[in-house]
């Protein structure tokens, strides 16, 4: 039974002390009950594993997300400033906070987090990805000229993403 070993195993790494595998447990258990339909026994296990070990960005991303479906964009955004404050050069959190803030309509806010992002990026390519969604997000402000020379001062860069796109 795949539950009692995954029990076994949480308690193994909480006898050792480690709280970090704990909450990495805690996040694996959690996405595999959202597969299965389990939302709030998902939910609450996201929130021990983000008291347990707050630098998790992955299990961050998941329970903002889960927010984010339950039309909790506040606590959506909580969850995203918690893990942003713990890992401020995670690009992936800050893309995800920026998409919650548009959507709660605060598009200048979420523009200043893109780019925060595009700075953050780990490779060229999601840098360039990240860039991508700030010059969207300006063409929405109204910025279309600041967005237009974003994309032009990018695409020349990565021949990949600019292959894409012609």
């Amino acid at each position: 039974d795949s539950g009692r070993l995954f029990q076994e195993a949480l308690d193994l790494f909480r006898k050792a002390g480690d709280r970090r595998l704990e909450a990495e447990a805690l996040v694996n258990c959690a996405s595999a009950q959202l597969r299965t339909g389990r939302v709030e026994e998902a939910l609450t296990a996201l929130e021990v594993a983000a008291r347990m070990h707050p630098a998790n960005g992955e299990g961050a991303l998941l329970l903002a997300g889960v927010h984010s479906h339950l039309g909790r964009l506040d606590r959506s955004e909580e969850v995203l400033r918690r893990g942003v404050a713990t890992c401020p050069d995670d690009a992936g959190l800050l893309r995800q906070l920026a998409i919650v803030l548009s959507s709660m309509h605060r598009d200048d806010e979420a523009l200043v987090v893109l780019e925060r992002a595009r700075i953050a990026g780990r490779s060229a390519l999601d840098a360039a990805v990240t860039s991508v969604n700030v010059a969207i997000g300006l063409r929405y402000t109204g910025k279309l000229r600041e967005g237009l020379d974003l994309l032009l001062s990018v695409l020349p860069q990565h021949p990949v993403l600019n292959g894409h796109l012609e």
